[in-house]
């Protein structure tokens, strides 16, 4: 290599060495909402957020590639759109995998709330049966009743420990659940029959839920077919003649037309989909 070629490659870098953490710094500073609120969320879940800033790492310096790639082979638009679909879809995926958690963790709580009510009809004082039901429980939620647990171990009062986990998940049916045994524990009363009762409720409530995302499997189902119809119509053109498709992509109108008519599919694909999630979303 000549002089020049290794001056030139020291020289790259340098400068990549001196700037990638400088605009790792920026992106942790212009992530600090997103990532303040995702951790908020999944320390009070129990998950794990070690590798949180990782992710929105990964995130920023995918969306700066597919904005520089294509524009080096004079693609800008194409380059455009997918930059903002990677920027627009990835917190969504990260608030979806929370989301997630949390429906299991209330898929869990009628039967935590049934196991209760078990030990309680057996005799068992309420001390002892959280610690036993938090032993038996699957994960995640067995995490939450084992912090219940820990916490009484540590000599705070069973309603404060309570009231904490119920301040953390923030979920109405552990509301309840807490707020039946903090009654209970305050007033007395037979609190096992008022278990089996508020988990008849519960399991009613989780079965409207299922039944809710069964109904709407069909239009999400539709919206994805939706959504690969106009790439896959594209494809076939291309198949039958080769010019649609350097046309498309290789000139600057044909860019165009393709960036817009992608935003056109984005922004109905999202209104659709907010449609189905109903008004609660």
């Amino acid at each position: 290599m000549s002089p020049a070629g290794t001056a030139a490659c020291l020289l790259a870098g340098a400068t990549t060495f001196v700037t990638v953490p400088l605009v790792l710094e920026w992106t942790d500073r212009l992530d600090n909402h997103l990532r303040t609120g995702l951790e908020e969320r999944m320390i009070a879940f129990g998950q794990e957020t070690g590798h949180l800033t990782d992710w929105l790492r990964t995130w920023r310096v995918t969306t700066l590639a597919a904005l520089i790639v294509p524009s080096l082979f004079g693609m800008i638009p194409v380059g455009i759109f997918l930059a903002f679909v990677i920027n627009r879809s990835f917190p969504g995926w990260l608030w979806g995998r929370v989301k997630r958690h949390q429906k299991l963790l209330e898929s869990q709580i009628p039967a935590a709330t049934r196991q209760l009510a078990g030990q309680l009809r057996a005799g068992t004082s309420m001390p002892e049966a959280i610690e036993e039901v938090g032993m038996r429980l699957p994960d995640p939620l067995r995490w939450h009743f084992q912090k219940v647990r820990q916490r009484m171990a540590q000599g705070a009062e069973i309603r404060l420990a309570l009231e904490d986990m119920r301040g953390s998940l923030k979920m109405e049916s552990m509301s309840l659940l807490v707020t039946v045994l903090k009654v209970a524990l305050e007033r007395g009363g037979p609190l096992a029959e008022v278990l089996e009762r508020i988990t008849r409720s519960l399991q009613e409530l989780e079965r409207v839920r299922r039944k809710r995302e069964a109904d709407t499997a069909a239009g999400k189902m539709m919206i994805t077919v939706l959504g690969c119809f106009p790439v896959g119509f594209l494809l076939m053109m291309s198949m039958f003649n080769k010019d649609i498709g350097k046309t498309v992509f290789l000139t600057t109108p044909g860019q165009v037309l393709l960036l817009v008519t992608a935003l056109i599919t984005y922004f109905s694909l999202a209104w659709a989909a907010r449609i189905i999630a109903g008004p609660d979303k």
